[in-house]
């Protein structure tokens, strides 16, 4: 028999930044607590999504926006199954940084279409790079988003790829789960 012990503060991933190590090697990363989340979630502050999502040639950008617009699904899929969206093979990486609470909801303010649209609240990080194209996509959600602990040396579980307003769109940062507010 074997006993398995089971902590609320590691998660077990797939997705890994490249310089840890083989990317399709599986890997326990601490999660942040509030502590350690203050120290790294801070704006500015650098940070590493990886997944498989799709990659979008944002140059296609107002047909997407139509179709959020019009919630059309069939159109939706017409661009997802389209050349435009490329899903990658291998594991991808992005670096970006944290974009603070406070400038990330003014900015979702502009385009909410009422009070209860594109709300950020304390459980969620918003991260990107102002004016570049780097970001989460689909295909990307519930896969990590870390920090790296300079103190101990380590990656850290900080967030998780939740949502966005299109994908890589140079004036809105993505949005992700904060798991130390969980």
């Amino acid at each position: 028999s074997c006993d398995v012990h089971v902590s609320p503060k590691v998660a077990i991933t797939g997705a890994m930044p490249a310089d840890l190590g083989n990317p399709s090697d599986f890997g326990l990363i601490p999660m942040a607590d509030e502590t350690l989340d203050v120290r790294l979630n801070i704006a500015g502050a650098e940070l590493t999504v990886t997944g498989w999502g799709a990659n979008y040639d944002f140059r296609n950008e107002k047909a997407l926006d139509a179709v959020y617009q019009n919630l059309d699904a069939t159109a939706l899929g017409e661009i997802m199954d389209s050349p435009r969206m490329k899903v990658p093979a291998e594991l991808r990486q992005a670096r970006i940084e944290v974009i603070g609470r406070d400038s990330c909801r003014l900015l979702f303010r502009q385009i909410a279409k009422g009070p209860t649209q594109y709300v950020i609240d304390d459980t969620e990080i918003c991260a990107g790079v102002p004016g570049m194209v780097r970001d989460s996509c689909y295909g990307d959600s519930g896969g990590p988003l870390v920090a790296l602990d300079a103190d101990a040396k380590r990656y850290v579980l900080v967030g998780v790829v939740t949502w966005g307003y299109q994908c890589g769109h140079p004036d809105f940062p993505g949005v992700y789960a904060r798991v130390a507010s969980f």
